[in-house]
């Protein structure tokens, strides 16, 4: 698994809700392509505080 994605599925592990300000952190620390993949699922999984980061 790439590191980096590993390491911001641990950090944000635990939370009810993924927000703006978590996408950003993602989008800061992870590949293009990598966040392309995490933003997928956490639309798919994960209720989202708000949906002005897509």
């Amino acid at each position: 698994m790439n590191q980096k994605l590993w390491e911001v599925i641990k950090l944000f592990s635990g939370k009810e809700e993924i927000g703006p300000a978590e996408m950003a952190i993602a989008r800061e620390r992870l590949t293009p392509d990598v966040f392309a993949v995490f933003k997928e699922q956490m639309e798919k999984g994960i209720r989202s505080k708000s949906i002005q980061w897509l």
